[in-house]
């Protein structure tokens, strides 16, 4: 069959004069068969661009057209349909070049003027797909928007040669959180940039990995880690990581080299696509972990450590109720992987290993490690914890003490992305409160729009919504909700009535702000009987404005001190979401959206703004928020559990310094008389005060009259209220140092590290002098190797609880806190014993301590020595390393007798006649436990030492 040849004019404007001509002006001469080569004669191509076609057009094509070659005429007819018009849109979008070979193409890669469905080779191979809505209104909308600009700047940035422009991607662990329903803590991005043209573009960025090809890049502020594009390795066999960085020619390229399919999935923010090209977003929903590579044991050889980063996962789950399951092509390859470990560093399988005890799967996890023998070379030990141990029994049993999982669901701060109502899913608070209950509010008043205003209008409170939550467990106690009949213009505007939605009707039913608030006492009174109350609002029109204001014109007086502890919601939740609160109106929806709470009734309804200000509060409370009066936005007064914020953003309320021209003695009687005025204040009923006593018998505010009859005995009670000002001046100082008092109380009694109690659980049975070999071997902190061998060599010795001197001695061989944790650990210990009768009397004996270390309360810290060197010397007249041991000996019997003065220690020094003979060294000590030798010179045990 002959080929279909095209003729050596140009092509395309051919085909497009040649379109455009009518049917019967086109001059046809085949050649061949049916599909033979065709030409258009001289005469046709003279008149397709302007020329004389010489003669008849119809004459030509009855000449030239055969029947044998009609279909080929066809064909072409159809072909020429198809080429885009000369000016098109089409061709105004992928410009053409016109040459004598034909027209070819030309488009620009990537950039900010990359458009439709040009082709971008950083992506070949990749199917970019929608973002889905979990990433485009939880995370991309809230996304700082200096990491945005980052990615823009590197996107405008030109390359040398083809493709011309510079990409960047959302990579890793952001794009897994989002889609797992956690709010990722960090962002990665991967780039075409070399860390050297990172540094050019942003000077202030931070070599932290250059030569693995990763910088910090530092933004106005905003700092993300940027990593080039990087191929696999196929060196690195034994699990060393290999510090060689093989620049990738494509985002599929660094993808594949990534350990999980779970962590090889691209966000492009400018483009809204994702890249899944492993299925990462299947193996979520699904929850199975899975290596990129198969077999999977390819993957742990690129790096150990991965491995350990598979029981991480494996721990963190897809949710707190939902585990990650493993692969059993993983589950395969890390039986195998123990050697894998013996080249990665101690500081890295450390932090690994600290990171996998932190989450709520823990327990599982380092349950698989064990029967893979990963653990035997994690912990180094001579008798590792194996299956079925106690060990694990006892980790197991310390994830469902509740402060221990509190503190572990509350590890990161992550707003709540599965979109359930915290009202009806109470969670422990993760701080300690200072305030027993937080009365939430939002008041309902009369309105008018714009300047239609009466004269004489003053807001009246038409509606009282409380919703009671208990601030120890999380959970709604109970709501009061009552309208009010205004009085002094009892008609509701129009305006009033559309907005808040309240007809006439409903108020006129209603009783007067009088009864209400008694009403509201009432039930206050029988909720929270002698409890302190934190009121709570959004803004500060309701409990700063509106009430005061409201409670001064009914019952001519101040606010009383009970309604006083008010808290602005909105400057909590810009103390633990910085940034994450626009200006304008409608905080409320916008702290919901943020945090993923479904608003719930109309807006400006006093009840449904109530329990939305509520669900905040408590999602507010699981990050670990805590709610105290008088402290603004910025002030950083909440604490965080999260590692990744630095100390600054803990608790740090500013105390008042003394008032000048007093000494320190005048201050301390000053805020005596202060705390006694609190205390009676708080005894005070404020409804029965002399004030609102003596308007009681009044009748005239429950009837409609002027604002203007109101206005009797300001003079007297403008006095009054000055004095009342300057008691609350007085008392303020007093109250900032209850609740800082209260604030470091509930810090210290949260202070819980799971990861740490979780070694010392491992490590529990071990000799001493492994335990020290094995947190050394870890690279752990000081601190971090005291606290694991002082509650190690402890673990499983409790005193008796008969005994009040030994209990004693327990808590102040540590302190208050050493004895909150050890009892805590005492008490899994107990319960992983196998035989009941044997689990039985060791709970039995520990319930019987515990109560006894109760009833002591010997505070935060041990009880100071009485006696110091100078005085044993002058006592006893020795001298030498002696005085160091009777010195001990003197304070074991000051907390054994629980004796108070020097008398009594003089009392038994004298009845010792010859202590030049004495034998020191068998007197004891405070120690725990006791007569315990010294692991080593210098070792840090938990006892005083003078």
């Amino acid at each position: 069959m002959a080929r279909l040849q095209p003729s050596a004019e140009p092509r395309r404007p051919l085909a497009t004069q040649w379109r455009q001509m009518p049917l019967d002006a086109r001059d046809w001469s085949v050649s061949g068969g049916l599909l033979g080569g065709w030409s258009p004669s001289r005469s046709s191509r003279s008149a397709c661009h302007g020329g004389d076609p010489g003669s008849s057009p119809r004459s030509q094509v009855a000449v030239g057209l055969r029947s044998s070659s009609f279909a080929a005429a066809v064909l072409l007819l159809a072909v020429g349909a198809r080429l885009p018009a000369e000016g098109s849109r089409r061709c105004r979008r992928a410009p053409v070049r016109t040459s004598c070979r034909g027209w070819t193409p030309t488009r620009v890669y990537g950039g900010p003027k990359s458009q439709g469905n040009s082709t971008d080779p950083w992506t070949d191979g990749l199917r970019g797909e929608t973002a889905p809505s979990s990433l485009k209104k939880w995370w991309l909308g809230e996304l700082d928007c200096r990491l945005v600009q980052v990615i823009r700047v590197i996107e405008k940035t030109r390359r040398p040669s083809p493709p011309f422009w510079h990409r960047a991607w959302i990579v890793g662990g952001a794009v897994r959180d989002i889609l797992s329903g956690v709010y990722p803590a960090d962002v990665d991005i991967a780039t075409t940039m070399t860390p050297a043209q990172l540094m050019e573009v942003f000077p202030e960025s931070i070599g932290t990995g250059e030569k693995y090809g990763v910088i910090t890049v530092r933004f106005k502020g905003a700092m993300a880690e940027c990593a080039i594009l990087r191929k696999a390795h196929t060196a690195g066999s034994d699990g060393t990581r290999v510090a060689e960085v093989i620049p990738a020619s494509s985002l599929l390229e660094d993808l594949s080299a990534r350990d999980f399919t779970i962590n090889a999935m691209a966000m492009d923010v400018t483009r809204s696509l994702l890249y899944d090209p492993f299925g990462g977003q299947r193996d979520i929903k699904d929850g199975i972990l899975r290596a990129v590579a198969d077999p999977a044991v390819l993957v742990l050889r690129a790096d150990g450590l991965r491995c350990l980063r598979a029981y991480r996962f494996f721990a963190m789950g897809v949710s707190r109720q939902l585990p990650l399951s493993l692969h059993e092509n993983l589950v395969a390859a890390l039986k195998k992987a123990a050697p894998l470990l013996q080249g990665i560093s101690p500081e890295r399988i450390a932090k690994e290993l600290k990171q996998i005890l932190r989450h709520p799967h823990a327990p599982a996890a380092v349950t698989q490690m064990a029967e893979d023998s990963i653990l035997a070379e994690v912990l180094k030990i001579p008798q590792p914890p194996s299956t079925g141990c106690r060990q694990l029994r006892a980790l197991g049993a310390l994830w469902l003490v509740p402060e221990v999982s509190a503190r572990i669901e509350a590890q990161g701060k992550q707003p709540n992305l599965n979109g359930l109502d915290p009202l009806q899913r109470p969670a422990r608070p993760v701080q300690k409160q200072p305030f027993d209950y937080l009365a939430v509010v939002d008041w309902e008043a009369t309105c008018h729009e714009g300047t239609d205003v009466p004269s004489g209008f003053k807001q009246e409170v038409i509606e009282m919504p409380i919703v009671l939550l208990d601030a120890s467990s999380g959970a709604l106690v109970d709501e009061f909700h009552t309208f009010v009949k205004p009085v002094m213009f009892p008609k509701l505007s129009p305006y009033c009535k559309k907005l808040t939605g309240i007809k006439q009707a409903t108020v006129d039913a209603a009783p007067v702000f009088r009864k209400a608030a008694e009403q509201m006492v009432e039930w206050l009174k029988a909720k929270t009987p002698g409890a302190k109350v934190a009121w709570i609002a959004d803004g500060d029109w309701d409990l700063q404005e509106m009430l005061p204001a409201q409670w001064q014109l009914t019952f001519r007086e101040s606010l009383p001190k009970e309604f006083q502890a008010v808290i602005d919601v909105r400057h909590i939740y810009l103390e633990v979401f910085p940034n994450k609160l626009g200006s304008g109106p409608g905080k409320i929806a916008k702290m919901c959206e943020f945090l993923n709470i479904t608003a719930v009734g109309p807006v400006h309804s006093g009840l449904a703004d109530a329990r939305n200000i509520a669900r905040i509060v408590l999602e507010l409370l699981r990050h670990g928020a805590v709610f105290a009066p008088g402290v603004r936005s910025g002030s950083r007064h909440f604490s965080l559990p999260d590692k990744r914020l630095p100390d600054k953003r803990f608790q740090t309320l500013k105390k008042k310094r003394t008032a000048p021209g007093l000494s320190r003695t005048d201050e301390r009687l000053r805020k005596k008389r202060a705390a006694a005025d609190q205390a009676a204040w708080r005894q005070r009923d404020p409804l029965t005060s002399p004030a609102a006593a003596s308007s009681q018998n009044r009748t005239a505010l429950e009837e409609p009259q002027k604002f203007e009859e109101f206005q009797t005995n300001l003079e007297e009670q403008e006095a009054e209220e000055e004095e009342e000002e300057e008691e609350e001046e007085e008392e303020e100082p007093q109250k900032s140092e209850e609740i800082q008092s209260d604030l470091e109380e509930s810090q210290k009694s949260a202070e819980i590290h799971t990861d740490l109690e979780a070694l010392v659980l491992l490590l529990a049975g071990a000799s001493p002098e492994d335990v020290a070999s094995a947190t050394q071997w870890l690279r752990l902190s000081k601190k971090e190797q005291k606290f694991i061998s002082e509650h190690t060599v402890c673990l499983g010795i409790v005193p008796d609880g008969d005994s009040p001197g030994e209990v004693r001695r327990y808590l102040s061989s540590g302190g208050q806190e050493w004895a909150q944790n050890q009892f805590r650990l005492e008490r899994v210990w107990a319960e992983a014993i196998a035989e009941p009768e044997e689990r039985l009397a060791a709970i039995s004996r520990l319930d019987k301590a515990e109560a006894a270390a109760a009833a002591l309360r010997l505070g935060s810290a041990a009880p100071r020595p009485l006696a110091d060197g100078n005085w044993v010397v002058e006592q006893t007249g020795i001298s030498g390393p002696r005085v160091r041991r009777i010195k001990e000996w003197l304070y074991y019997l000051q907390v054994d007798s629980d004796l108070q003065s020097l008398d009594q220690l003089k009392a038994i020094i004298a009845e010792e006649s010859n202590w030049e003979e004495r034998n020191c060294d068998e007197l004891p000590v405070v120690t725990w436990p006791p007569a315990r030798p010294m692991l080593h010179p210098g070792a840090s045990t938990p006892g005083w030492r003078g």
